[in-house]
């Protein structure tokens, strides 16, 4: 994992660099039995892109709507909403009325994506490069007539104004040729439906892991199906 342009974000809570978090808040509230329990007063996680590099390519990974296992999650505890430290070994003693939760990606860590990737070339609009063109050797008029008069009357007509257009065209599509295409590649969520995961492991243990957990949802289907019978 990589931060784009080499920017990280900083994590809401404990503003640690990372490409991607997510954060909740609790408060632990009362009742008139004395009964306690955690309530959610603040929850977020961030949609920016991050960058995932392996050896010489790299693509941007948009974390929208995907099932994400992070690589670092912390808890803690404080007396304030928003806490007045980062988390520390200490951290996990439940001393304080808020808890908060951090999860995180953070730059390097090795990572498997299961998504679309979808590609995107941008080579520009042809007629605003035949356009820019066109400006350019207005600017030399001079040249341009000595090298589109051909009657030599000292001024460009109809007919000659039409070859100059073409002459751009073709100088236009040969440049576009002959530049670098910029390729935009960036996986996010299927659009057939199937699943979106992020997580801090290679590929075959993220494909293992799916498979124990459809086999366990299947036989807690089984379970229920029995019961209700």
């Amino acid at each position: 994992a990589a931060a784009v342009n080499d920017k990280p974000l900083a994590a809401p809570l404990s503003s640690r660099p990372c490409v991607w978090w997510r954060y909740q808040v609790d408060q632990k509230t009362g009742n008139a039995k004395g009964e306690t329990r955690w309530e959610t007063i603040d929850s977020g996680r961030s949609i920016d892109l991050f960058v995932l590099a392996d050896g010489d390519d790299r693509c941007l990974v948009g974390p929208v709507n995907a099932e994400i296992t992070p690589t670092t999650c912390n808890v803690w505890y404080g007396a304030l909403p928003r806490p007045a430290r980062a988390p520390m070994s200490s951290a996990l003693l439940q001393d304080g009325d808020f808890r908060y939760t951090e999860e995180l990606l953070s730059t390097g860590d090795q990572l498997s994506v299961l998504g679309e990737l979808r590609s995107h070339s941008e080579i520009g609009d042809p007629d605003d490069s035949v356009a820019a063109l066109l400006r350019q050797w207005k600017q030399d008029q001079k040249g341009l007539v000595a090298r589109f008069d051909k009657d030599h009357n000292g001024r460009l007509d109809a007919a000659e104004w039409e070859a100059v257009r073409q002459a751009a065209e073709v100088e236009s599509q040969s440049k576009t040729r002959d530049s670098r295409i910029n390729r935009l590649n960036v996986i996010s969520q299927p659009t057939n439906g199937e699943p979106f995961l992020v997580a801090s492991m290679d590929d075959a243990h993220l494909v293992r892991r799916e498979r124990l957990h459809a086999a366990l949802f299947f036989v807690l289907g089984l379970f229920c199906i029995v019961i209700c019978a």
